[in-house]
C-alpha cells in the first residue's frame, strides 16, 4: 500500500479523503432522504469536516513516513506570512459580499435573502463562530485541499488549471450534502458547485502564492469566506437570483486575477509553493 501512495501521491490522499468522509456523509445522507432505515447517529457528520486533514496526514505518512506528517504541519502552522494578507483574507470576503449585495438590491433582490451569516450572527457571536469555524471546517479542509492536495498540483500544472481541478474535487466531496437533511447543502442545485468552488479555487490559490503556501491562512480565509457567502437556497421554492449575485461576484474576483496575472496567478514564482518539476522529489508529498 505504502509503494502504491508513493508513485500516486495525490491520488491516494483523494481515495482517503473521500472514504474517510463519505463513511460518514453517505449512510446520512441515505438516512436523510429514507432510503436507509437505520438508527445511524446523523449528528456524526456534523463534525466530520476534519476528513480532508485525516486524509492529508495519512497519506503523507504513507508517502513520506514520519518527514511528511511534520512538512504538512509546518504548512498549517505557517503564520508568518506578509500582514497585508490577513487584511486581505478577512475584509476581503466581506468587501465582494457588500459588492454582490448591493448590485442584487439596485436589480430588486430583497435585501434579506443576501444576508450572510456574519450579518445574522451579530457582532458578540460573530468572533466566537468565526473561531470555530476556522477550527473545524478550516483546518480541517485547508488541511487536506491546500496542504497537501494543491502543491502536489502546482509541481504540475499551472497555477489555474491546477486550482480547476481541485475544485472539481473539492465539489464532488460535498455532493452527499445534498441530500442530507439540515445540511447548508441541503436540495441544492450541485451543478452550482461544480461551477462555483472551481472559480474559488482560484482565488484560494492566489492567496496560497502570495503567502508562502500557508495552510493556516486558507483555513482563515475558508471561514472568512463561508461567513461572509450569500446562502445558497434549500427547497425547490426558493429563488436561486440572490445566491447567483455571489456566485457571479466570486467567478468575476477569478477572472480579473487571471487577465491581470496570467495562469500562474503571481508575478513571482516562489519555490515555496511551486518548485521547478525537475527538482522535485517524487517520494515527498509536499514541496
Amino acid at each position: 500500500m505504502r509503494a502504491l501512495a508513493r508513485r500516486h501521491p495525490l491520488a491516494a490522499f483523494f481515495v482517503l479523503a473521500f472514504a474517510v468522509t463519505w463513511v460518514v456523509w453517505v449512510p446520512r445522507a441515505l438516512v436523510g432522504v429514507g432510503a436507509l432505515d437505520s438508527d445511524w447517529p446523523v449528528t456524526i457528520g456534523r463534525a466530520w469536516s476534519w476528513g480532508p486533514l485525516v486524509a492529508a496526514l495519512l497519506a503523507a505518512a504513507l508517502v513520506a513516513g514520519r518527514a511528511g506528517p511534520r512538512e504538512l504541519w509546518q504548512r498549517l502552522t505557517r503564520v508568518r506570512v506578509p500582514r497585508v494578507w490577513y487584511a486581505v483574507i478577512v475584509l476581503g470576503p466581506a468587501l465582494v459580499w457588500s459588492v454582490a449585495a448591493g448590485l442584487a438590491v439596485l436589480f430588486g433582490q430583497p435585501f434579506s435573502a443576501l444576508r450572510p451569516g456574519a450579518l445574522e450572527l451579530g457582532p458578540i457571536a460573530f468572533l466566537p463562530v468565526f473561531m470555530v469555524l476556522t477550527l473545524t471546517d478550516g483546518f480541517g479542509e485547508e488541511g487536506g485541499w491546500r496542504g497537501y492536495a494543491l502543491p502536489l498540483l502546482l509541481l504540475r500544472f499551472r497555477a489555474v488549471p491546477a486550482s480547476l481541478l481541485l475544485g472539481v474535487a473539492w465539489a464532488a466531496w460535498h455532493l452527499p450534502l445534498a441530500w442530507t437533511e439540515g445540511a447548508s447543502l441541503e436540495s441544492a442545485p450541485v451543478v452550482l458547485l461544480f461551477i462555483d468552488l472551481p472559480f474559488t479555487a482560484i482565488v484560494y490559490t492566489w492567496v496560497f502564492r502570495h503567502t508562502r503556501g500557508s495552510a493556516f491562512v486558507a483555513a482563515i480565509f475558508h471561514a472568512a469566506l463561508n461567513l461572509w457567502a450569500i446562502p445558497m437556497p434549500q427547497g425547490g421554492g426558493a429563488s436561486l437570483t440572490p445566491y447567483l449575485f455571489g456566485l457571479g461576484s466570486r467567478i468575476a474576483v477569478a477572472c480579473a486575477l487571471m487577465l491581470l496575472l496570467g495562469s500562474e496567478l503571481t508575478r513571482d514564482r516562489s519555490p515555496e509553493d511551486h518548485p521547478p518539476e525537475e527538482s522535485a522529489q517524487p517520494v515527498s508529498p509536499l514541496p
